[in-house]
């Protein structure tokens, strides 16, 4: 079963600003989460390990 991620569009933009090897992390993360959904668990499904802003 596939799942849906949506992004809040204040989350949308933000996402846009960060450096390009953490967005291509973030589609990692994203690409798991949509084949795995919620049974995905931590960290990856529910926390941040880092957030840096360029």
């Amino acid at each position: 079963m596939a799942w849906r991620v949506q992004f809040h569009a204040d989350f949308a933009r933000e996402a846009d600003e960060l450096a390009e090897a953490l967005r291509v992390e973030l589609r990692a993360s994203i690409r798991l989460l949509e084949h795995l959904g919620p049974s995905l668990g931590r960290p990856t499904a529910d926390t941040t390990v880092r957030s840096t802003r360029t």
